[in-house]
């Protein structure tokens, strides 16, 4: 099964293969409800969740993975986030890791990110969780990304599509 999971999670963020998706996204609810139908074993955290966690010193902090393309990644990130488009990335970034590590990831719309963190949680990363909404939740929300260390404004809005749901005035440049 977890083989399964992996193949479909590298077509789901291989570049060209991704712009294949049987409807238009209209709303968030429309896509969160998507994300949990397909990736029902990856469990989610919220955006707020998330921020409340990585403010918080006192517990360990996740290794969070963006599953987004390279060309995507270089736009913005969350700040220490590392690229993993594909499972097989994500393996290599974790080899050598704790199988209880906490790891968020996460993507445009959490969707690709879904299915890197099921796949993850397949092959025992325990602490695996999906950001529901990901980047484009995050950045709605007035949350800062970054470009390495250096905090920007601007997300790469992945297409005409998925960039409807991701503020106008936060797009890096037209799809």
């Amino acid at each position: 099964m977890a083989r399964h999971i992996a193949i479909f999670a590298a077509a789901a963020t291989t570049p060209g293969l991704a712009h294949a998706w049987p409807w238009d996204p209209q709303t968030w609810a429309d896509v969160k409800k998507l994300v949990r139908r397909k990736f029902p074993n990856a469990p989610l955290i919220t955006v707020s969740e998330l921020k409340s966690w990585l403010d918080d010193g006192s517990q360990p902090q996740p290794i969070l993975l963006d599953a987004r393309t390279r060309r995507e990644f270089e736009e913005s990130q969350l700040k220490g986030a590392q690229n993993a488009e594909t499972v097989s990335a994500a393996l290599s970034l974790l080899q050598g890791r704790a199988k209880d590590t906490p790891i968020v990831v996460y993507c445009s719309v959490g969707y690709r990110s879904g299915a890197v963190a099921q796949a993850l949680i397949e092959n025992g990363y325990t602490r695996t969780r999906n950001l529901e909404g990901s980047l484009f939740e995050w950045a709605n929300s007035g949350l800062p990304v970054y470009q390495g260390n250096r905090p920007v404004t601007k997300v790469h809005p992945y297409d005409a599509s998925w960039g409807k749901l991701l503020k106008r005035e936060l797009w890096s440049l037209e799809p």
